[in-house]
């Protein structure tokens, strides 16, 4: 395509009409350059595109300039090379000075030192500013030339009478160095906002770190912003992350938003530091939650070498969070990290190696791994190897180095350390003691380990050994959900209003906590039974009866026991004596001997009305004798296929539920065939009644 036809799709004629043109005069490679040394490097890119196309050689070079240093525009090495090489002229020391840099570091060609330093040294002793600049550093760093301070102080001073934004930034950093020039503040300071003033990024960005921070100069944060801002908008590549960082720790409103636009200015600027930052913001911060998008900043910056990137990048992959699952390939990361040295991957590499993720279970290598991160001091692994000697695994059992082991790791700083030390303490017969459990229970909440913390709100609540206070337990459960233990502390807090325990009775604030602890907590679930069903609501007695049934499937014995009375009277539910029987099953499976009599009960009473005799039968067979739930999936198979009886799909339907109900393995796959089996015979009897 011409050059002349993709200025249309640059939005061109657009800029070309921009108020400030008017009736000046002025011409457009002089207006792209006034935005060149203003900073606005987007609309100077834009306009130079359109002059190049008219044939312009300087638009070309700055081009080459701009897309050699990714200024605005993304970085082009070779087009930039092209652009330079190809309308390069003796008269014009810019184009001299660029081609020599493109040559000395490389950009868009091969690296040749000496080619590079003739050009540079030819546009310096033309008193080319950003020449002269470059020569000075070079003497100073001693970078192909001998080093010689004191050549290069002549070079930048010369840089500095000719304007050099860049050589003034350098005699700042120089005075503050204190050694090849007199340490003085305020001169230092003076030469860093000449530089800020002539649009040098890093003096820019400098600036704002000072007043942010306040550091050897009075703290002024807006003053600050206003410095990082500009050497943003001039391309500095670590100014936008220092913005991000900032409104990513003040979290107010809209500060979120801010951070992640910083941030990925900073990823168009070239600093690939920051995916990670926008990886985590997507990935745990709730308003901006997007578990795709956190992945593909953590892939990028896996594949960019970021080994933040590369752990979460795994723990994604092993999730399949936001991106497809695949446990083997998260397997070899974390291996390749674990082997590099770096600790986090070896506690997880560990963790999969115990629990076969992505590779054969080995819980030796688990071990061997663990100890590797213990020797490394590891509070994690060294805790994880206390679990293996105190249970025996892959090792000898060893009680009394287990607890070496748990102490040494809560020393490390993992405070789940304190709290298996309380659990072993309160526990184990053969140590039990109480005070000494209370004892790392306080120590483990006054680390801020949440079990520690729900574990000593139980002690203050009943006053085991302990001056008993409510109020102290209501303030530790609190605690224990701001430190992220959400789904118990919600219930406890729950159970505190709803009771009033260390603060006033408030159903409704009980109610609310309650559905924050659902999800996996039966007992959430079993109290919002109990609320829902006294209100006496039409309503809420519906959200009673989906509230005791999630309870009873996730395993509360209240829950399952009252399910099975509500079956048995017909209350808020149809009456089923069969569904009762189940649940009183369930529980007796639990332990309970309420469950256990019931259904032992209700297999002896032979219905008369029942809406499946032979089922009842059946159940009392083979669960009250054989005690092998699975036999009820092979009576619902038999009923479905027609084995030793004939077909009964509603029936087998019902037995499939009920098996469902149970967790019986299979009973899903059941389900599904006998839905498929009646969907079938629907669409024949379908087509048959169409056809008579």
């Amino acid at each position: 395509m011409p050059e002349s036809e993709m200025m249309q799709d640059v939005g061109l004629k657009d800029i070309m009409k921009d108020e400030t043109m008017g009736d000046t005069g002025e011409s457009e490679v002089s207006r792209a350059d006034r935005y060149f040394s203003k900073g606005d490097y987007k609309k100077a890119y834009d306009i130079y595109q359109w002059c190049a196309s008219e044939g312009d050689r300087h638009s070309k070079i700055r081009m080459g300039q701009m897309l050699a240093s990714g200024l605005g525009v993304e970085r082009l090495p070779l087009r930039a090379f092209s652009l330079i090489s190809n309308n390069i002229d003796d008269s014009d020391v810019e184009s001299i000075f660029l081609l020599g840099k493109c040559h000395f570091e490389g950009i868009g060609t091969s690296v040749d030192k000496g080619k590079g330093f003739d050009l540079i040294l030819r546009a310096a002793e033309r008193e080319h500013p950003s020449a002269q600049n470059y020569v000075a550093v070079l003497y100073l760093e001693g970078d192909y030339v001998e080093k010689n301070p004191r050549v290069a102080l002549r070079w930048l001073n010369k840089a500095v009478v000719n304007g050099d934004a860049k050589a003034l930034y350098n005699v700042s950093e120089l005075i503050d160095e204190g050694v090849h020039l007199a340490k003085d503040f305020d001169k230092s300071l003076d030469c860093l906002k000449r530089s800020a003033d002539l649009n040098c990024p890093e003096a820019n960005m400098k600036l704002g770190l000072m007043y942010l921070d306040g550091k050897g100069i009075e703290q002024d944060v807006g003053v600050g912003i206003g410095y990082l801002e500009r050497a943003t908008a001039l391309g500095d590549k670590d100014a936008p992350e220092e913005l991000g960082d900032y409104y990513g720790d003040r979290r107010e409103d809209g500060d979120i938003d801010r951070a992640v636009d910083y941030y990925e200015k900073a990823v168009r600027n070239g600093n690939k530091n920051v995916l990670y930052d926008l990886g985590m913001i997507h990935n745990v911060v709730e308003e901006k939650r997007d578990y795709a998008k956190a992945c593909h900043y953590f892939e990028e910056g896996h594949n960019r070498g970021d080994i933040r990137c590369s752990f979460e990048y795994a723990m994604m992959k092993s999730l399949g969070r936001g991106t497809e699952k695949d446990e083997v390939l998260a397997f070899q990361i974390l291996l390749s990290g674990a082997e590099k040295g770096d600790v986090n991957f070896m506690r997880w590499l560990g963790h999969f190696y115990y629990e076969g993720i992505g590779t054969i279970p080995d819980k030796r290598k688990a071990r061997q791994w663990f100890e590797r991160g213990s020797r490394l001091k590891d509070g994690y692994c060294t805790m994880r190897l206390a679990d293996m000697h105190l249970f025996g695994t892959a090792t000898p059992v060893n009680e009394d180095f287990a607890l070496d082991l748990y102490r040494r790791s809560f020393k490390e700083g993992c405070t789940r350390a304190a709290y298996e030390l309380g659990m072993a303490y309160e526990n184990d017969e053969r140590i039990k003691s109480i005070p000494d459990s209370l004892y790392w229970y306080m120590a483990g909440a006054e680390a801020g380990e949440p079990e520690c913390m729900i574990k000593l709100a139980g002690h203050y609540e009943s006053g085991a050994f302990i001056e008993r206070s409510e109020e102290k337990a209501f303030n530790l459960y609190n605690d224990a959900y701001d430190r992220g233990h959400s789904k118990v502390a919600a219930a406890e807090i729950g159970r505190c209003y709803e009771e009033g325990i260390g603060t006033e009775t408030d159903i409704e604030k009980a109610t609310d906590w309650y559905l924050k602890a659902v999800g996996e907590n039966a007992f959430a679930m079993w109290r919002l039974y109990n609320i829902y069903s006294d209100t006496g609501n039409e309503i809420d007695k519906d959200r009673a009866v989906f509230w005791l049934r999630r309870s009873a499937c996730k395993g509360s014995v209240s829950a399952m026991l009252e399910l099975a009375k509500l079956y048995e009277e017909g209350t808020l539910i149809p009456k089923s004596d069969l569904r009762a029987m189940q649940w009183y099953h369930s529980a007796a499976d639990e332990g309970n001997e309420y469950g256990k009599t019931r259904f032992k009960d209700m297999i002896r009473f032979d219905p008369e009305d029942s809406e499946d005799l032979e089922g009842y039968q059946r159940l009392a067979y083979e669960v009250g004798e054989k005690k092998d739930d699975n036999k009820i999936i092979e009576f619902a198979n038999s009923l479905a296929d027609g084995i030793d009886t004939s077909a009964d799909l509603p029936r087998a339907k019902m037995w499939f539920e009920i098996a469902n109900e149970l967790h019986i393995k299979g009973a899903r796959q059941g389900l599904k065939k006998v839905d498929s089996l009646l969907r079938e015979i629907k669409e024949t009897n379908y087509k048959q009644t169409t056809l008579d």
